[in-house]
Protein backbone atom coordinates (compact mmCIF):
# COMPACT_ATOMS: atom_id res chain seq x y z
CA UNK A 1 0.00 0.00 0.00
CA UNK A 2 2.52 2.29 0.57
CA UNK A 3 4.54 1.46 -2.37
CA UNK A 4 1.64 2.14 -4.69
CA UNK A 5 0.83 5.50 -3.44
CA UNK A 6 4.74 6.74 -3.55
CA UNK A 7 5.29 5.63 -6.86
CA UNK A 8 1.73 7.70 -8.16
CA UNK A 9 2.92 10.81 -5.66
CA UNK A 10 6.20 10.82 -7.34
CA UNK A 11 5.10 11.32 -11.20
CA UNK A 12 2.82 14.33 -10.13
CA UNK A 13 5.57 16.02 -8.76
CA UNK A 14 7.60 15.57 -11.90
CA UNK A 15 4.65 16.67 -14.03
CA UNK A 16 4.35 19.82 -11.71
CA UNK A 17 8.12 20.35 -11.96
CA UNK A 18 8.18 20.37 -15.86
CA UNK A 19 4.92 22.41 -16.01
CA UNK A 20 6.90 25.60 -13.31
CA UNK A 21 10.50 25.06 -15.23
CA UNK A 22 9.38 25.53 -18.87
CA UNK A 23 7.58 29.25 -17.84
CA UNK A 24 4.63 30.40 -18.41
CA UNK A 25 2.11 29.13 -21.09
CA UNK A 26 1.16 30.44 -24.47
CA UNK A 27 -1.31 32.66 -24.61
CA UNK A 28 -4.54 31.04 -26.59
CA UNK A 29 -4.87 33.14 -30.34
CA UNK A 30 -8.25 34.42 -29.59
CA UNK A 31 -7.00 36.24 -26.12
CA UNK A 32 -4.10 37.66 -27.80
CA UNK A 33 -6.68 39.23 -31.13
CA UNK A 34 -8.69 40.25 -27.97
CA UNK A 35 -6.27 42.38 -26.61
CA UNK A 36 -4.61 43.25 -29.80
CA UNK A 37 -7.84 44.70 -30.39
CA UNK A 38 -8.44 46.47 -27.10
CA UNK A 39 -4.95 48.33 -27.65
CA UNK A 40 -6.28 49.98 -30.94
CA UNK A 41 -9.32 50.96 -29.35
CA UNK A 42 -7.71 52.39 -27.14
CA UNK A 43 -5.38 54.27 -29.27
CA UNK A 44 -7.84 55.46 -31.50
CA UNK A 45 -10.12 57.24 -28.20
CA UNK A 46 -7.13 59.14 -27.47
CA UNK A 47 -6.39 59.95 -30.57
CA UNK A 48 -9.90 61.21 -31.22
CA UNK A 49 -10.09 63.21 -27.59
CA UNK A 50 -7.30 65.05 -28.30
CA UNK A 51 -8.24 65.85 -31.62
CA UNK A 52 -11.59 67.36 -30.25
CA UNK A 53 -9.55 68.89 -27.19
CA UNK A 54 -7.38 70.43 -30.04
CA UNK A 55 -10.68 71.62 -32.15
CA UNK A 56 -12.60 73.23 -28.94
CA UNK A 57 -9.45 75.24 -27.81
CA UNK A 58 -9.85 76.49 -31.13
CA UNK A 59 -12.62 77.24 -31.77
CA UNK A 60 -12.92 79.18 -27.88
CA UNK A 61 -10.19 81.50 -29.17
CA UNK A 62 -11.21 84.87 -29.78
CA UNK A 63 -11.74 86.44 -33.57
CA UNK A 64 -12.66 82.18 -34.04
CA UNK A 65 -16.48 81.65 -34.80
CA UNK A 66 -17.81 85.15 -34.17
CA UNK A 67 -21.56 85.89 -33.15
CA UNK A 68 -23.12 87.38 -36.49
CA UNK A 69 -25.89 88.18 -35.64
CA UNK A 70 -28.59 88.94 -32.38
CA UNK A 71 -32.53 88.47 -32.79
CA UNK A 72 -34.81 89.76 -29.87
CA UNK A 73 -38.25 88.68 -28.98
CA UNK A 74 -40.11 90.66 -26.77
CA UNK A 75 -43.40 93.41 -26.37
CA UNK A 76 -41.10 96.43 -26.91
CA UNK A 77 -43.60 98.39 -25.14
CA UNK A 78 -41.27 100.53 -22.99
CA UNK A 79 -37.91 98.67 -24.08
CA UNK A 80 -36.42 99.90 -27.66
CA UNK A 81 -34.97 97.08 -29.36
CA UNK A 82 -31.47 100.50 -29.78
CA UNK A 83 -31.60 100.02 -25.98
CA UNK A 84 -30.53 96.44 -26.35
CA UNK A 85 -28.82 96.38 -29.25
CA UNK A 86 -26.44 98.83 -27.32
CA UNK A 87 -25.82 96.43 -24.28
CA UNK A 88 -25.15 93.42 -26.18
CA UNK A 89 -22.99 94.94 -29.03
CA UNK A 90 -21.04 95.78 -25.63
CA UNK A 91 -20.83 92.16 -24.16
CA UNK A 92 -21.35 89.77 -27.11
CA UNK A 93 -17.47 89.93 -27.66
CA UNK A 94 -14.96 86.56 -28.28
CA UNK A 95 -16.10 83.13 -29.67
CA UNK A 96 -19.94 81.80 -30.16
CA UNK A 97 -18.90 79.08 -27.93
CA UNK A 98 -16.79 80.52 -24.89
CA UNK A 99 -19.66 84.05 -24.54
CA UNK A 100 -20.78 83.76 -21.05
CA UNK A 101 -24.31 83.50 -21.31
CA UNK A 102 -25.47 84.28 -17.84
CA UNK A 103 -23.44 87.44 -18.05
CA UNK A 104 -25.01 88.52 -20.98
CA UNK A 105 -28.21 88.30 -18.94
CA UNK A 106 -27.78 90.10 -16.22
CA UNK A 107 -26.68 93.07 -18.44
CA UNK A 108 -29.37 92.85 -20.09
CA UNK A 109 -31.64 93.48 -17.31
CA UNK A 110 -29.73 96.41 -16.16
CA UNK A 111 -31.67 98.11 -18.61
CA UNK A 112 -34.74 100.31 -16.99
CA UNK A 113 -38.56 98.16 -17.92
CA UNK A 114 -36.72 94.90 -18.47
CA UNK A 115 -38.18 92.08 -15.89
CA UNK A 116 -36.58 88.55 -16.97
CA UNK A 117 -34.24 87.92 -19.84
CA UNK A 118 -33.51 84.38 -21.62
CA UNK A 119 -30.83 84.24 -24.16
CA UNK A 120 -30.08 80.91 -26.25
CA UNK A 121 -27.28 79.78 -28.93
CA UNK A 122 -28.40 79.08 -32.44
CA UNK A 123 -26.54 77.66 -34.98
CA UNK A 124 -24.50 78.77 -36.38
CA UNK A 125 -23.64 82.54 -35.05
CA UNK A 126 -26.76 83.60 -33.42
CA UNK A 127 -27.57 84.46 -30.48
CA UNK A 128 -31.64 84.93 -29.54
CA UNK A 129 -32.53 87.57 -26.75
CA UNK A 130 -36.21 86.83 -25.18
CA UNK A 131 -37.01 89.68 -22.33
CA UNK A 132 -39.87 90.43 -20.67
CA UNK A 133 -41.01 94.08 -19.62
CA UNK A 134 -41.96 95.14 -16.22
CA UNK A 135 -45.81 94.91 -15.61
CA UNK A 136 -46.74 98.02 -13.80
CA UNK A 137 -49.85 97.98 -11.65
CA UNK A 138 -49.57 101.29 -9.74
CA UNK A 139 -47.68 104.41 -9.19
CA UNK A 140 -45.89 104.85 -5.58
CA UNK A 141 -45.40 107.79 -4.09
CA UNK A 142 -43.98 110.67 -6.45
CA UNK A 143 -41.24 108.54 -8.81
CA UNK A 144 -41.75 104.86 -8.16
CA UNK A 145 -43.67 101.83 -9.49
CA UNK A 146 -45.40 98.86 -8.36
CA UNK A 147 -45.37 95.68 -10.45
CA UNK A 148 -47.74 93.16 -10.53
CA UNK A 149 -46.25 90.77 -7.48
CA UNK A 150 -45.26 94.09 -5.20
CA UNK A 151 -42.46 94.80 -5.98
CA UNK A 152 -41.17 98.38 -5.84
CA UNK A 153 -39.07 99.87 -8.67
CA UNK A 154 -37.98 103.25 -9.51
CA UNK A 155 -37.80 103.76 -13.40
CA UNK A 156 -38.53 106.52 -15.49
CA UNK A 157 -42.07 107.83 -16.45
CA UNK A 158 -44.17 106.55 -19.48
CA UNK A 159 -47.18 108.53 -20.63
CA UNK A 160 -49.24 105.30 -21.23
CA UNK A 161 -49.56 104.88 -17.35
CA UNK A 162 -50.89 108.14 -16.33
CA UNK A 163 -54.59 105.47 -15.95
CA UNK A 164 -52.92 103.47 -13.37
CA UNK A 165 -53.89 104.34 -9.71
CA UNK A 166 -51.56 105.84 -7.26
CA UNK A 167 -51.01 104.14 -3.87
CA UNK A 168 -48.94 105.25 -0.91
CA UNK A 169 -48.17 104.09 2.55
CA UNK A 170 -45.97 103.54 4.94
CA UNK A 171 -42.53 101.81 4.14
CA UNK A 172 -43.01 97.95 3.61
CA UNK A 173 -46.63 98.45 3.20
CA UNK A 174 -46.82 98.18 -0.74
CA UNK A 175 -48.26 94.41 -0.90
CA UNK A 176 -50.69 95.40 1.97
CA UNK A 177 -52.08 98.41 -0.29
CA UNK A 178 -52.03 96.66 -3.37
CA UNK A 179 -53.88 93.95 -1.91
CA UNK A 180 -56.70 96.30 -0.81
CA UNK A 181 -56.68 98.24 -3.89
CA UNK A 182 -57.55 94.65 -5.47
CA UNK A 183 -59.72 94.27 -3.04
CA UNK A 184 -61.56 97.15 -3.97
CA UNK A 185 -61.44 97.32 -7.48
CA UNK A 186 -64.65 94.31 -8.48
CA UNK A 187 -66.44 96.28 -5.72
CA UNK A 188 -66.30 99.62 -6.75
CA UNK A 189 -66.36 98.42 -10.48
CA UNK A 190 -70.17 97.19 -10.20
CA UNK A 191 -71.69 100.58 -9.27
CA UNK A 192 -69.16 102.30 -11.70
CA UNK A 193 -66.17 103.51 -9.87
CA UNK A 194 -62.88 102.81 -9.86
CA UNK A 195 -59.82 103.60 -7.62
CA UNK A 196 -57.64 106.62 -8.61
CA UNK A 197 -55.80 106.92 -5.42
CA UNK A 198 -55.41 105.06 -2.22
CA UNK A 199 -53.31 106.07 0.61
CA UNK A 200 -52.72 104.69 4.41
CA UNK A 201 -51.37 107.43 5.93
CA UNK A 202 -48.69 107.06 9.22
CA UNK A 203 -51.30 106.61 11.72
CA UNK A 204 -53.08 103.71 9.61
CA UNK A 205 -56.65 105.59 8.23
CA UNK A 206 -57.21 104.77 4.81
CA UNK A 207 -58.28 107.39 2.01
CA UNK A 208 -59.58 106.40 -0.92
CA UNK A 209 -60.00 109.04 -4.16
CA UNK A 210 -62.86 107.86 -6.67
CA UNK A 211 -64.06 108.31 -10.08
CA UNK A 212 -66.28 107.05 -12.84
CA UNK A 213 -65.12 104.14 -14.54
CA UNK A 214 -65.19 106.41 -17.84
CA UNK A 215 -63.48 108.95 -16.89
CA UNK A 216 -60.06 109.02 -18.44
CA UNK A 217 -57.82 111.27 -16.35
CA UNK A 218 -57.35 111.31 -12.65
CA UNK A 219 -58.02 114.97 -12.31
CA UNK A 220 -61.75 115.22 -10.09
CA UNK A 221 -63.44 112.58 -8.68
CA UNK A 222 -64.66 112.60 -4.89
CA UNK A 223 -62.20 111.18 -1.29
CA UNK A 224 -63.98 108.06 0.22
CA UNK A 225 -62.39 107.94 4.63
CA UNK A 226 -62.48 105.05 5.25
CA UNK A 227 -60.49 105.05 8.91
CA UNK A 228 -58.51 102.17 10.52
CA UNK A 229 -60.84 99.30 10.67
CA UNK A 230 -63.83 97.54 9.14
CA UNK A 231 -62.87 98.77 5.65
CA UNK A 232 -64.88 95.93 3.38
CA UNK A 233 -67.83 96.50 5.33
CA UNK A 234 -68.07 100.23 4.91
CA UNK A 235 -67.61 100.14 1.16
CA UNK A 236 -70.16 97.19 0.79
CA UNK A 237 -72.44 100.19 2.87
CA UNK A 238 -71.61 102.74 0.58
CA UNK A 239 -71.77 101.03 -2.46
CA UNK A 240 -75.32 99.70 -1.29
CA UNK A 241 -76.59 103.11 -0.74
CA UNK A 242 -74.54 104.89 -4.02
CA UNK A 243 -76.15 102.51 -6.70
CA UNK A 244 -79.79 103.31 -4.83
CA UNK A 245 -79.21 106.86 -4.21
CA UNK A 246 -76.07 108.77 -5.70
CA UNK A 247 -75.27 106.84 -8.82
CA UNK A 248 -76.24 109.97 -10.75
CA UNK A 249 -74.65 112.02 -9.09
CA UNK A 250 -70.58 111.09 -8.67
CA UNK A 251 -69.64 114.59 -10.23
CA UNK A 252 -71.01 116.65 -7.45
CA UNK A 253 -69.44 114.38 -4.37
CA UNK A 254 -66.55 116.10 -2.26
CA UNK A 255 -65.88 114.00 0.32
CA UNK A 256 -67.71 110.88 1.66
CA UNK A 257 -66.99 109.69 5.32
CA UNK A 258 -67.92 106.47 5.96
CA UNK A 259 -66.41 106.85 9.62
CA UNK A 260 -69.39 106.39 11.47
CA UNK A 261 -70.98 103.35 12.67
CA UNK A 262 -74.19 103.34 11.07
CA UNK A 263 -73.72 105.54 8.50
CA UNK A 264 -71.55 107.82 6.62
CA UNK A 265 -71.78 111.91 5.94
CA UNK A 266 -71.36 113.80 2.87
CA UNK A 267 -69.75 117.01 1.94
CA UNK A 268 -70.93 118.28 -1.48
CA UNK A 269 -68.67 120.27 -4.11
CA UNK A 270 -69.41 124.22 -4.42
CA UNK A 271 -72.37 124.83 -6.83
CA UNK A 272 -74.29 121.42 -6.11
CA UNK A 273 -77.87 121.83 -6.58
CA UNK A 274 -80.01 122.66 -3.50
CA UNK A 275 -80.98 119.61 -3.37
CA UNK A 276 -77.95 118.05 -2.10
CA UNK A 277 -78.95 120.25 1.03
CA UNK A 278 -81.40 117.58 2.40
CA UNK A 279 -79.24 114.48 2.15
CA UNK A 280 -76.21 116.21 3.50
CA UNK A 281 -76.31 114.99 6.56
CA UNK A 282 -74.69 111.79 8.01
CA UNK A 283 -77.14 108.76 6.67
CA UNK A 284 -78.57 106.74 9.04
CA UNK A 285 -78.81 103.10 7.67
CA UNK A 286 -80.93 102.00 10.37
CA UNK A 287 -83.95 104.09 9.89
Amino acid sequence: MMIWYWRFWRPAMSVTSAIVIGGPTRQPRPARMATRRYSKSLLVTVVIVLLLMLAADRMLQPGVFPVKRVTFEGEFNYVSPQQLERVMSKQVTGSFFALDLKELEDAARTIPWVDKVLIRRQWPQTLHVKYTEHHLVALWGKDAWLTHSGKLLHLPGHQGLASLPYLHGPAGSELRLLDRQRRFAPILKAVGLKVISLIQNERGSWVAKLAPLDQDTPAGGFSLLLGKELLDDRLHRFTRVFAASLIGHADQLHVVDLRYPNGFAIAWKAGAPLWAATVNRTLNLNE
